[in-house]
Order: structure tokens, then sequence, then C-alpha cells
């Protein structure tokens, strides 16, 4: 019996198997986080070891560390993924002058398509939010994305060819950055609030329009 190929020219068995491979690492994944979280919700942070984790996930030390390579980051999270190369060069080859939407829409399609679980969400959120240690942590990783996101911003604003000194271009790519990061969590609140029960895509448009009409002056909109 012929081989079935993907698209690639790779056999179908192969990807399949990969693609096992993929979800088995996932659902480990979930398995340390939703442990750890309920460890620390029931003992507190300090409280809490590696070790504690592993026995409690069926983990060994070395496969935690693989995942996460520190306590701080199984409760940080990995956050979302950067785009890809080519996602890059589409964004920044653009020539919708709608820079900021379609920045948002970018700059979240990946942790839209990753989906992550709202209950370990809202966990997360709510022992960051009480510990300033992890909190200052999670600053510094929002912080390390954005750093990343500015200069791609910078790079679709300079293909687009507009005018100004480097110094004004670069306020309004961190502008244009910043405003999503507070985009993004507004959608993420609402996202993990009891009755939202729609599609996370949707807070997209939901969230430009309202930012758009908060920007808009009593007489402009008059």
């Amino acid at each position: 019996m012929a081989q079935i190929e993907t698209k690639w020219g790779e056999d179908s068995s192969l990807s399949d198997s990969a693609g096992l491979r993929e979800r088995q690492r996932q659902a480990l994944r979930k398995t340390i986080e939703t442990t750890a979280i309920q460890l620390v919700q029931e003992h507190g942070f300090d409280a809490v070891t590696v070790e504690m984790i592993c026995d409690a996930s069926l983990t060994s030390p070395r496969t935690f560390f693989n995942y996460f390579g520190s306590k701080e980051g199984v409760i940080l999270g990995t956050g979302p993924k950067m785009p890809s190369d080519e996602d890059i060069e589409d964004f920044v080859s653009s020539t919708n002058p709608d820079v900021l939407t379609e920045f948002l829409i970018f700059s979240t399609n990946t942790l839209i398509a990753d989906q992550p679980d709202r209950e370990i969400t809202q966990a997360r959120q709510a022992i960051i939010q009480g510990n300033p240690e992890l909190t200052a942590k999670r600053s510094a990783l929002i912080a390390r994305h954005e750093d990343q996101f500015i200069d791609i911003v910078e790079s679709r604003l300079r293909a687009q060819g507009h005018v100004g000194s480097d110094a004004q271009i670069a306020d309004e790519a961190l502008m244009i950055v910043v405003s999503c990061t507070s985009l993004m969590g507004f959608m993420r609140r609402k996202w993990t609030h009891p009755d939202f029960a729609g599609d996370p895509s949707v807070l997209i448009g939901l969230s430009v329009s309202l930012l758009r009409t908060i920007a808009i002056s009593p007489s402009e909109a008059s």
C-alpha cells in the first residue's frame, strides 16, 4: 500500500506521532501547572517546593525543570509565544494604515490559538497579585515581550514610510505596544470572568471599539 503523504511530503504516520507527543506534552504541562497552583493555594507560595510539586504530579525534577525552569516559572507561566518569522514578515510588510488594530490581532493570535485554561489563568493571576516578588517578575516578563514587539512595530512604521525622527517613530511604536498590552489585560479579565461564554477572538473587536470610543472627545463625537 502506498504511503499517504502530507503536503510537505512527510509520512502521515510520523505527523500523527508528532501530534500525539505534543498533546501528551501539553497534558503533562497542564498537570504540573494545576498541581503547583493547588499546592500554592493550600500552603502558600513560599512553603511549596519543587520536590513537593514533582511528588504530587508524579513528575521527575528533570522534566519539571525542562518545562518550567523554576518554581516561579510554573506559577508565572510561559506567557504567549512570539509570532512566527512568517507572521512577523507579513505584519511588517502590510500596507494597512490601521496599525493599532492589526498589531492587536497579530500579537494575540498565538494566545487565542493556544486557548489557555481559564481556571488555571484565574488562579495564577490571584497568586501573582498576592505576591510582590511574582508581580515584579511578571512585569519584567511583560516588559521583555514589549521590547520585542516595539522593534517589530518600528519596522512596520518605517516600512510604511512614516515621517519623523527616530525618537518620534520609537515613541509611536511604544504607544501602540503599550496600548495593546492594556487592551490584552482588558481582554484577559473579560475572558476569565465567569459570565463570559463567547469566543475570545470577539474581544479583539470589542477592545478596539472601546478604545476608540474613549479616545474621541465629546466635540469630535458630535
